[in-house]
């Protein structure tokens, strides 16, 4: 299974590998886990476009086994910035897992809320079902 690990742009490097560690433990090290840091210097320039780059993380196929590049999306924070709700989004329409690691716990993410489309740094909400 690989995993896209949306973390806030400002996660330095040793909070982002503290991150991975807990998805690899989750997953019993049986997940290939790609932060969205790393995914976005590899792969932003050659999509050319943020909506190109959004779109190949959450619906993205891998050119050599017809599978999808991404299986699951984790989010570290409830409260996140236009890029990570297009992502989640996007991922949900596709079917795809989308959860949140949250004090401790997993939560499955159902939907995105707009709290101020304005700020694209934290203007949507991820929310579980009620």
């Amino acid at each position: 299974m690989n995993i896209f690990l949306a973390l806030p742009k400002a996660t330095t490097d040793e909070k982002a590998e503290s991150y991975k560690q807990v998805v690899k433990n989750m997953t019993q090290g049986k997940a290939t886990i790609t932060t969205s840091k790393e995914d976005f210097t590899s792969n932003f320039a050659q999509s050319g476009s943020w909506d190109s780059w959004i779109g190949d993380v959450a619906e993205g196929i891998d050119f050599v086994t017809r599978k999808p590049k991404y299986q699951a999306i984790i989010c570290v924070e409830r409260i996140v910035g236009r890029a990570t709700a297009q992502i989640v989004e996007r991922s949900l329409s596709a079917k795809k897992i989308v959860t949140l690691l949250e004090d401790g716990m997993v939560r499955q993410i159902t939907n995105v809320k707009t709290v101020d489309e304005n700020n694209w740094i934290s203007g949507w909400e991820l929310c579980e079902s009620t």
